[in-house]
């Protein structure tokens, strides 16, 4: 299984296969809004600055 490597500020974590974005940030404890579980949609968004992110996103 592959991963991705995702850089936040100075910490780089990896997200792996069929995990999201999500579950990977609060799997390494980065506090970041979401409401997504509650009901309420894209209160999480994010902004890739220098790569597309993949189809499957």
């Amino acid at each position: 299984m592959s991963s991705t490597n995702i850089t936040i500020g100075d910490r780089r974590i990896s997200c792996e296969a069929g995990e999201s974005l999500l579950d990977a940030l609060l799997r390494e404890q980065i506090d970041i809004p979401y409401a997504c579980r509650e009901g309420n949609c894209q209160s999480c968004m994010v902004r890739s600055l220098n790569v597309a992110p993949p189809d499957s996103a």
